[in-house]
């Protein structure tokens, strides 16, 4: 599978979706304060142009040089909490794990939010 983006590009585009994470995660705990279930919010990057992601592509290689970690046992991409809010409110976590997912879409990839309660 090739990667039609260079690292920095790549790198521009999960620092516009780390700002969209971080403002609805912002506009949840604004609107809703952080009296919720206490847990954790992360996104899978599971495929890349309709295909699945495997940690040997290209495309994984250069997303691992972002930061963002394999999952090992399925060969997924996972970004721990795009919003890096520091709050344990687990519903402003998933707002803000669902921003920068969405806002991968356009980019080719298919990824989506998932979370825990503590």
């Amino acid at each position: 599978m090739s990667n039609k983006y260079s690292v920095e590009e790549l790198q521009f585009m999960f620092n516009e979706g780390f700002r969209k994470a971080e403002n609805a995660c912002l506009a949840y705990l604004a609107q809703h304060g952080s009296n919720g279930s206490c847990g954790f919010a992360w996104v899978v990057i599971d495929k890349f142009n309709d295909k699945n992601i495997d940690g040997r592509q290209k495309i994984a290689k250069d997303l691992k040089k972002l930061d963002c970690i394999p999952d090992s046992s399925v060969g997924e991409i996972t970004v721990w909490n795009p919003s890096k809010s520091s709050t344990q409110c687990i519903s402003a976590l998933e707002a803000g794990a669902r921003a920068f997912a969405k806002h991968l879409e356009p980019f080719g990839f298919y990824a989506f939010m998932d979370s825990r309660v503590d």
